[in-house]
């Protein structure tokens, strides 16, 4: 049977600023970094599992209806920044401090392992190949007894002299335990199950439907307030198909890049593909290669490496890429359209980028807000354009001019067209293109891409156009 591999994190301290029984969104401070952690940890295949004592429940500072609230408010945050968190673990009880029924000693609160060892029997976690993140000493042996075979402690000003005795490593940020994480060695794919009698029918149901050649995958599913709910559902075929993505070296070369350089790309090895490909189908025309929407600059890189493979010796053969984004992370959103919030994507800069992409002459970095940095380039047309700004107002903008500039042949790629995280995206292309002669082709990697139609190519607008959000 397959196992998965898990990151284990502790909460105040490690995902947020421990200010001490924090239970309202309002006091809830994400520790810089977290994020970016998580992001690096998915991309080595890593599930995400939240483990934290709340004696606050049990001491009467707050509800545990409160602390569930708080919880579902924090995994729709990790969400919009594309993290799913696997499952939340929580003890409420204080042996010593905790009122009426909370006042126990519980093999779930650390530094005992209950709620590790309970992860583990539901999720079918390997725990020799999984890590755990701890800002306290009681984490890691509570860790280290089930078995957790990395275990690392984030030094932490409110806890500063935390035993050692069980981290295998000692962090001082965020980044140093990114950086750890995305150096771990895959694990062995298969092993023999030994969980507790409770989930040995399970273990054997997922064990037989895997050897009968079944996916079995926990499904992460979007929340009520999404439009069209009922259409977001996991893809997958019922047969082996042709995944070109999964022995490309550009893409290998690529992943193996940004993880030795410390960075990422939130764009998985299939978008990554549908991506390339674009650039190839629209490469012997005229027009320029834009971005919008750059983040730590890990398309943009394969963008660069794909101009420079596709042109000839001198810097003159080259197209034109132009790269726009904020560099300093999420612009103003809407409230009634996107998940994402400002300051979303904050990890990156300018020269940060500037430094893995390049600063030759024909790469041109506009940092600010879309439109305002469409500036001066009316008379430019693109070949091109990578649209992955996430939120309504940015692609909707986006669309507005690059667009009348995009040449015959030529393709926008909306990156985040179909993921229920980003529902401002969809319905700003969908808007834009009611009236227009081309259709948005929806793909299952999440993506939608527009190539434009000669210019004798009419159709009637539809009969019914999409209102434009209020």
């Amino acid at each position: 049977m397959n196992r998965i591999r898990a990151v284990f994190l502790d909460r105040d301290g490690v995902i947020n600023v421990d200010h001490g029984y924090v239970h309202t969104p309002e006091r809830f401070e994400f520790v810089p970094g977290i994020f970016d952690l998580c992001r690096h940890a998915i991309m080595r295949g890593f599930h995400i599992v939240v483990v934290t004592n709340q004696a606050g429940i049990g001491r009467g500072k707050f509800t545990e209806e409160q602390f569930q609230t708080l919880t579902a408010w924090m995994r729709t945050r990790f969400e919009a920044e594309g993290v799913a968190i696997l499952d939340v673990y929580h003890c409420p009880t204080h042996p010593e401090h905790g009122i009426g029924e909370y006042r126990t000693e519980s093999e779930d609160r650390k530094p005992n392992p209950g709620m590790f060892l309970r992860a583990a029997r539901e999720h079918a976690i390997d725990m020799a190949a999984s890590v755990a993140l701890g800002d306290k000493a009681g984490d890691l042996q509570a860790a280290f007894d089930a078995g957790v075979e990395t275990r690392l402690l984030l030094r932490s000003d409110k806890y500063p002299d935390q035993s050692t005795e069980h981290a295998t490593h000692v962090v001082d940020d965020l980044a140093q335990a990114a950086e750890i994480v995305a150096k771990l060695d895959d694990p062995p794919a298969v092993w023999t199950d030994d969980t507790e009698e409770g989930q040995q029918e399970l273990a054997r149901c997922r064990e037989m439907l895997q050897a009968a050649g079944y996916m079995v995958q926990k499904i992460v599913h979007p929340s009520s307030t999404i439009t069209d709910q009922d259409l977001y559902a996991p893809y997958a075929n019922a047969w082996a198909t042709f995944q070109p993505w999964m022995k490309s070296d550009l893409i290998e070369d690529l992943v193996t890049t940004l993880l030795a350089k410390g960075r990422l790309t939130l764009v998985t090895r299939d978008r990554l593909w549908v991506l390339k490909t674009a650039f190839e189908q629209t490469r012997t025309l005229r027009g320029e290669v834009w971005e919008a929407g750059v983040f730590q600059g890990g398309t943009a890189l394969m963008l660069r490496r794909l101009i420079e493979a596709s042109a000839g010796a001198g810097e003159a053969d080259r197209t034109a890429m132009r790269l726009f984004d904020t560099f300093q992370g999420m612009p103003a959103t809407r409230d009634d359209l996107d998940l994402h919030r400002e300051g979303d994507f904050s990890d990156t800069s300018l020269d940060a980028v500037r430094s893995l992409v390049g600063n030759e002459p024909w790469i041109d970095y506009r940092p600010g807000l879309v439109p305002d940095t469409f500036a001066g380039l009316a008379d430019c047309t693109v070949r091109l354009a990578h649209v992955d700004l996430d939120i309504y107002e940015g692609i909707l903008s986006a669309c507005e001019f690059i667009y009348p500039r995009l040449v015959p042949g030529g393709m926008m790629v909306f990156d985040d067209y179909g993921f229920w995280t980003c529902p401002g995206a969809r319905a700003a292309v969908d808007q834009f293109f009611a009236d227009k002669p081309e259709r948005p082709l929806a793909l299952p990697t999440g993506q939608a891409i527009v190539s434009k139609l000669p210019a004798t190519a009419t159709t009637a607008a539809p009969a019914t156009a999409v209102a434009s959000p209020p």
